[in-house]
């Protein structure tokens, strides 16, 4: 059973519409999947407030779940420290 579920900013739905979903992949169902975050020590709110996320921690992390063969990655946390650090040099991401 394959459940898929909306999230994100850039989802417009309007009384009476539905939303525009783009085609899977024909491989989706035999990927395997992880929700991920880059926090490492963080226990409670503060302490991942606090923590400090560096570009080699989410290299280490990436080749950690590619290793695993993990291909389909779910951003855990989507605020602005995960999604947008200040290290990432990428011009065209959205806000």
């Amino acid at each position: 059973m394959l459940f898929v579920a909306l999230c994100g900013r850039d989802i417009d739905l309007q009384p009476g519409s539905a939303p525009k979903l783009r085609p899977l992949p024909a491989d989706f169902g035999s990927r395997s999947a992880v929700s991920y975050s880059p926090f490492r020590t963080a226990k409670n709110v503060a302490d991942r407030d606090n923590e400090v996320i560096t570009a080699a921690m989410i290299k280490q992390d990436l080749d950690l779940l590619l290793a695993g063969r993990f291909t389909l990655i779910r951003l855990f946390d989507s605020s602005d420290k995960v999604a947008r650090p200040p290290w990432l040099e990428v011009e065209d991401v959205p806000p």
